[in-house]
């Protein structure tokens, strides 16, 4: 008997997509509400931006697993970024 396995690519990029941008979604929001937007936030924004295309791009096609993790550090440390320089004006205003 045989059997094909599904192509579950789009899908598990779909799920990644409430992974690491939920945080991003919650540091924007908090950045907007507290008037903080600044050209290092919407810098660090689109690259993180930027590499969670690459890795949605590499994921449904050639979902080579290398160059999707490069593209998932890159976007990680931007967020990681982001968040320490968020804590950082909030602590100091």
């Amino acid at each position: 008997m045989s059997t094909t396995l599904k192509d579950t690519g789009p899908a598990d990029n779909f799920r990644n997509l409430f992974e690491l941008p939920v945080l991003f979604y919650t540091a924007i929001l908090i950045i907007y509400s507290a008037k903080l937007a600044a050209p290092i936030y919407i810098t660090l924004a689109w690259l993180f931006v930027g590499s969670r295309l690459v890795h949605s791009v590499i994921h449904c096609t050639s979902n080579r697993v290398r160059y999707r993790f490069y593209a998932y550090v890159v976007g990680f440390f931007t967020l990681v970024a982001m968040w320490v320089l968020l804590a950082w004006d909030l602590i100091a205003s």
